[in-house]
């Protein structure tokens, strides 16, 4: 089996856009989850969908960071690797 060094670089690049293409998708899902806790009744003890949504930012704030970061290795690593092959 080949390392990621070693592939083609072709692959590399499906490889890398795949990844991206998964991060968006969460992203896009995180949105989706904001958009729907603002039209929702509140949750419990909360008295308006403004808490809903930022609580909603709150939970997610550990995970959406790591995923933005990741958009933002990988994005720089699909640049050096279009870079380097032209």
């Amino acid at each position: 089996m080949h390392t990621v060094e070693q592939a083609d670089p072709k692959v590399q690049e499906t490889a890398l856009r795949a990844k991206l293409r998964m991060s968006y998708f969460l992203l896009l899902l995180f949105v989706i989850h904001i958009i729907e806790a603002y039209v929702t009744f509140p949750f419990v003890d909360h008295t308006s969908t403004a808490q809903n949504v930022v609580y909603g930012f709150i939970v997610a704030a550990p995970f959406y960071t790591i995923n933005i970061i990741f958009i933002v290795l990988t994005r720089r690593d699909l640049a050096n690797l279009l870079e380097q092959n032209g």
